[in-house]
């Protein structure tokens, strides 16, 4: 469960009050039903320089880190695509780092908003050498897994999730530095598993909830597959 939003044409100076927005939300932002609010089980940062992907993560509240939150988005200063996680953790005593999103493999970047709960019956379609470590969580296995073979296989690999594994929500943010790709898809709490995509300028914004009543935002629709054409990065 989490709060997450991807930037393209990323400028600090250009975004700066989207970006203190989208902060709000890991404390104001929606919650699950009967959940505690705030989204402070970790928190990561995830841009591309010189083509080349890069991630920052904390497994402290980014509310108690909200200096080096800041003074990190203002050194990155301009990517081609910025990502930005907010965690709840759906797993006890799992705040650290190592399971903060964004996670990067293969030079893509990718963070979800959902659990799946039976993730571990993913492990045997994944090829060896895609595997993640021993200790991953839900949403690292279930990256990997969509990695073989996408985005050609997405279609197929998704579909034989939604039919044979028990998950609230698969909805996630992925890239390569050259395009976006947003997926929705929940099983429950409709209301709370949401993606808005507006633009802004050259720069796509897609965040769990709308940012500013400044522009207009589409909610995406479930199950398709988002894609924005970024270019070079």
């Amino acid at each position: 469960m989490c709060r997450m939003m991807a930037v393209t044409h990323y400028d600090f100076n250009k975004h700066k009050n989207i970006l203190e927005n989208f902060f709000e939300l890991s404390v104001r932002g929606k919650v699950p039903p009967n959940n505690a609010p705030g989204h402070k089980d970790g928190w990561g940062i995830g841009w591309y320089k010189s083509g080349k992907a890069n991630i920052f993560k904390s497994g402290n509240s980014v509310v108690k880190e909200k200096r080096l939150f800041f003074k990190t988005l203002k050194k990155i200063g301009r990517s081609n695509l910025l990502m930005i996680h907010f965690r709840k953790s759906a797993w006890d005593k799992t705040s650290r780092e190592m399971h903060a999103h964004p996670f990067g493999f293969c030079n893509y970047i990718f963070s979800h908003n959902g659990t799946i709960f039976d993730y571990k019956n993913l492990l045997t379609s994944i090829p060896v050498n895609y595997l993640p470590a021993p200790d991953a969580l839900d949403t690292e296995v279930f990256f990997r897994y969509l990695m073989d073979g996408f985005p050609a296989s997405f279609r197929s690999s998704v579909n034989l999730i939604i039919k044979r594994n028990k998950y609230s929500s698969l909805s996630f943010l992925m890239s390569n530095g050259r395009k976006l790709y947003a997926y929705r898809q929940y099983s429950k709490w409709a209301d709370y598993y949401t993606l808005y995509r507006t633009k802004i300028d050259n720069s796509v914004i897609i965040a769990s909830e709308p940012l500013s009543p400044a522009f207009s935002w589409r909610l995406l629709e479930p199950d398709k597959l988002s894609v924005t054409q970024i270019g070079e990065a």
